[in-house]
């Protein structure tokens, strides 16, 4: 995926600016997940979600969800969060999002990439990616891994690299 054009960057190439607009416009009772901010922002799930982890100041963030509609197992409130020690099931279903028993978002509740990127203003423009395949899945382990250890501008090239390899 590629940044959108006439998108502020920094040295990642991730238009990180697009992520807090991306999260301010998803609605009460709305989930989205990693993929779709990812594709707004042009970079990959991963490095967003150490973005999000990173910068306490975004808003709604408590709203981004792994594709499967699950709350990622490394999310956390931010220090001066009023949900700090709270479910983010809780506060979601709060909000109207519907879960199953199982803890996953219902779909219908969802808002994809291309959706929400109208809602900024924007058009998105490839397919946002949202639908992870086993390599995928795997690809995604690999660079969460890498994410533990390192800043996101190194996952976003470590991600960079890859898609160039896949592109020859």
């Amino acid at each position: 995926m590629a940044p959108l054009s006439d998108t502020e960057t920094v040295e990642s190439g991730a238009a990180w600016s697009r992520v807090a607009d991306a999260l301010a416009a998803i609605p009460r009772g709305r989930w989205t997940s990693y993929g779709a901010i990812a594709a707004i922002a042009g970079t990959h799930p991963v490095p967003l979600g150490v973005y999000l982890a990173n910068t306490p100041s975004l808003t709604h963030a408590w709203r981004v969800l792994q594709a499967g509609g699950t709350v990622s197992p490394g999310f956390r409130w931010s220090e001066n969060s009023d949900y700090t020690g709270r479910d983010p099931i809780e506060v979601l279903e709060e909000e109207g999002v519907r879960f199953d028993a199982s803890g996953r978002a219902h779909p219908d509740d969802r808002i994809d990439g291309h959706e929400l990127a109208q809602l900024i203003g924007l058009e998105l423009d490839d397919d946002s990616g949202e639908q992870a395949s086993e390599s995928e899945e795997a690809e995604n382990a690999f660079l969460q891994k890498l994410a533990d250890r390192f800043p996101p501008a190194s996952v976003h090239g470590v991600t960079a690299l890859l898609d160039a390899w896949r592109a020859l």
